[in-house]
């Protein structure tokens, strides 16, 4: 389709070997190694300050880069196959890091969500001050959020408390692990000083016979109309195949998440997404139909992608970059559902939540109209790649973040 001309300046990170290249925007200092890198950084408007989350810290600092506040996260005493302390643990605690992976501001409160990887990944909630407001019950393992391997996290736009989560599983007890994309509720009582969280009642998880062998890592989560989208690298373990890069859907309101789908990523030759972002232009004469995903892509190692051990691109492989229209990605997961609900060999039933189901779909003729439905097949996987447009590629190095502004 012929897509609207707009203007997007595209800032792009990339790695040369052993060499990092950042994008000379902005620099600071953290004081030793143990609070850094930095994970996430959060921009408050009307002072301009920044507040960031790094390892084992979280700090607030002025435009001119001068700290006025820090709030210590770590490092903290914990086991990965332990329950947060202080709840009892027969295995012993070693002291740990803890990067603040999830970090995302909470405005209407006038504070900032910051879950770590440590403590099996529970949220705690800090003002803008950084004094620690409260922290979710750790005796709920459905709060068992941030994993040590991947995780993404972000809001729903029209409901500000709901918070679309996909983890992988790093390893930890199979209880310990709820969900692999799931939804919570956010509520922090400024009364009674408490977040009370929702968490998901349902949502979708790996088979635990498959949740050692397939790899799912997160890269990119967003949401556009009425979907939620989480744009992950996976592997199903088999020595043969590559690491292939997939977007999820799932409609806004489905709380038993029975509508999520996926459906494969190209951009030239390379397998595996390694950075995206998601861009609506707001200029005069732009549309919502504008909105675009940009994505960074890059090739495993051939080692990596036959053993599905690590996932990590080959800068000796170079890298892409590529724009995904939301027009036409909605057209593909549109095809996939219609064509697994007429038995089409163009799609199937998702395998990693389905291990000991048949893949195969069934004809069934849901109501015409209503893509939110739970009455034609469930948990679909569309098997036709949609390809990118290329925007250029480089030559020996990775891509590692892209920025549109």
């Amino acid at each position: 389709m012929a897509l609207r001309p707009y203007l997007a300046i595209i800032i792009v990170h990339f790695v040369h070997g052993l060499q990092t290249y950042p994008f000379p925007y902005m620099t600071y200092a953290l004081h030793d190694a143990q609070h850094g890198p930095l994970q996430s950084i959060i921009r408050l408007e009307g002072t301009g300050d920044i507040i960031a989350a790094g390892r084992n810290a979280l700090y607030r600092i002025t435009p001119d880069l001068i700290e006025t506040q820090m709030a210590r996260t770590g490092p903290v005493e914990d086991n990965p196959e332990c329950r947060p302390a202080p709840l009892e643990c027969t295995k012993p605690r070693n002291l740990s890091d803890n990067d603040n992976i999830i970090f995302l501001a909470l405005p209407s409160l006038q504070a900032v969500l910051a879950c770590g990887i440590t403590q099996q990944g529970v949220c705690s909630v800090y003002a803008f001050n950084l004094t620690l407001l409260t922290r979710a019950d750790i005796n709920d393992i459905r709060n068992y959020i941030a994993s040590r391997e991947s995780t993404i996290a972000f809001f729903d736009r029209e409901n500000g408390n709901k918070l679309f989560v996909g983890s992988s599983y790093d390893g930890r007890p199979l209880d310990y692990y709820p969900f692999t994309i799931s939804t919570v509720t956010i509520n922090y009582n400024a009364q009674s000083g408490s977040l009370d969280t929702e968490p998901a009642v349902k949502g979708v998880k790996i088979a635990d016979a498959l949740l050692t062998s397939y790899k799912m890592h997160f890269v990119h989560g967003f949401v556009h109309k009425e979907h939620a989208y989480f744009l992950s690298v996976q592997h199903s373990g088999q020595p043969e195949e590559m690491y292939k890069t997939r977007l999820g859907r799932v409609c806004r309101e489905d709380s038993s998440f029975l509508t999520y789908s996926e459906i494969p990523l190209k951009c030239e030759d390379h397998n595996a997404a390694q950075a995206a972002a998601f861009h609506v232009p707001r200029q005069q004469g732009s549309v919502d139909d504008d909105a675009m995903l940009f994505v960074t892509f890059g090739t495993t190692g051939r080692q990596a992608s036959a053993s599905g051990s690590g996932y990590a691109n080959d800068p000796a492989l170079g890298s892409s970059l590529c724009t995904f229209n939301m027009i036409d990605v909605a057209r593909t997961f549109d095809e996939a559902n219609t064509y697994c609900n007429k038995g089409n060999s163009s799609a199937r039933i998702l395998q990693w939540p389905n291990r000991d189901l048949e893949l195969t779909c069934e004809e069934i003729a849901p109501s015409p109209g209503d893509l939110c439905s739970i009455e034609g097949n469930v948990l679909v996987e569309g098997l036709e790649p949609l390809s990118g447009s290329l925007v250029f590629n480089k030559r020996d190095l990775v891509l590692t973040s892209v920025l549109v502004v």
